[in-house]
């Protein structure tokens, strides 16, 4: 038994695989949209464990003032797919709020719909996930579930996803497939933080600060003005890729 365990540890050493994809990420950030454009690298170790960086040597913003991350701003998410969870760091101001939840259960749609993605033969798939509608293109040629950010659940690696406004758009723009093991070490000692959020916290935790920073506009705005530019903003918050309800969460 012993020797039998043996040898099935070292097939899966011999058989693992570690998939880096580097995505270009393109956001129009609101209310003004104002385009941002990064290079975002997302590095999967034999779909166990996978995190999601900006990819500060790629980097190649064009948004006024703003700088590369440090190393220890760059991690988006990191997904531990044997204990069904997913870390995601949101900047919150100036600071960062580290929120852990399980990973999403995105109820994707598989459509008819093909097409090319870096030679890889890509399948269309639709969903909505938390205020946008996505459609994703997805090819079962890289063997994971995975995909950029929390994106994830399909029969294959999402290489492009955008929601149908074209408001966020994520696609490949390289893959590199190795035997090779990642250190991700640097980026799994950024979640050891005191204080963990759970998703239903940190919706509320955000809202409060916008609905703080609206309630400052709007004092400082003379009383006879017209503040449909302000309160268009309340019912919906974006934040990241995500949109949040304001009235489920205040």
């Amino acid at each position: 038994m012993k020797l039998l365990y043996i040898i099935f540890l070292i097939t899966i050493n011999i058989s693992a695989q570690t998939f880096e994809i580097d995505y270009k990420y393109h956001e129009l950030l609101q209310p003004k949209n104002l385009p941002r454009d990064e290079v975002h690298k997302l590095i999967n170790i034999d779909n166990d464990i996978s995190y999601y960086v900006v990819d500060k040597e790629q980097n190649h913003s064009n948004v006024p003032g703003y700088t590369a991350p440090t190393e220890s701003e760059a991690l988006r998410t990191f997904k531990k797919f044997n204990q069904d969870s997913v870390y995601t760091v949101y900047p919150v101001g100036l600071k960062y709020a580290y929120v852990k939840e399980k990973i999403p259960v995105i109820n994707w749609k598989i459509e008819k719909e093909t097409k090319k993605i870096l030679d890889y033969d890509c399948r269309k798939a639709t969903a909505e996930y938390r205020g946008r509608k996505f459609e994703a293109y997805f090819t079962e040629k890289i063997p994971t579930t995975d995909g950029p950010w929390k994106f994830s659940g399909l029969p294959g690696t999402i290489l492009e996803v955008y929601d149908t406004e074209k408001k966020l758009t994520i696609e490949a723009i390289a893959v590199k497939i190795s035997r090779e093991t990642k250190n991700y070490d640097q980026y799994l000692s950024r979640l050891n933080v005191k204080r963990k959020y759970t998703y239903e916290e940190f919706a509320k935790l955000s809202v409060k600060r916008h609905l703080k920073i609206l309630a400052a506009i709007n004092s400082s705005l003379p009383n006879n003005s017209d503040v449909s530019s302000t309160s268009n903003l309340i019912k919906n918050y974006p934040q990241e890729i995500e949109i949040i309800d304001v009235e489920k969460y205040k």
